[in-house]
């Protein structure tokens, strides 16, 4: 069992990197910091998970950090606030038209990255890994405290 997991933290570990080498590079290209493109990255990547606290929680990043993120992406035209028209003590984060070239751009090269790391995967077998991985992060967060 131990073997296994030790695998699977690897082979998670190993996709993790060639994502965020993939994303900076575009970050780059755009003029953006990373903390600016993960943030448009994960709003982009989880809809209806756009509020200051799920990226902190979904990217593990410092509260902080993403506050200057958040605040240059909008001085540079990017994002911007809404409230909440339910709860105004909620704000939520949406990128503007002028971050559609970095969002297309970086979405055209995480399904070429996931082509390839799927590759020799059947659909069946794509479909049990996802089954497996909701399982897994189901019960991860069951760990760490958040469901």
């Amino acid at each position: 069992m131990k073997e296994v997991f030790i695998d699977m933290l690897s082979a998670v570990r190993v996709i993790r990197q060639l994502y965020h080498e993939l994303e900076g590079d575009i970050a780059i290209k755009h003029g953006l910091t990373n903390g600016e493109s993960s943030v448009l990255a994960f709003i982009h990547n989880n809809p209806g998970a756009d509020t200051l606290s799920d990226i902190v929680y979904g990217r593990r990043l410092r509260k902080g950090n993403v506050s200057i993120a958040i605040s240059s992406l909008e001085k540079k035209g990017l994002l911007c606030r809404k409230a909440d028209e339910k709860d105004r003590r909620v704000t939520h984060l949406l990128p503007l038209p002028a971050a559609d070239e970095f969002l297309s751009e970086l979405t055209e090269a995480t399904d070429e990255l996931c082509r390839k790391v799927l590759e020799g995967l059947s659909p069946e077998d794509v479909e049990v890994l996802d089954g497996f991985f909701v399982k897994l992060d189901e019960n991860g967060r069951k760990l760490y405290g958040r469901r």
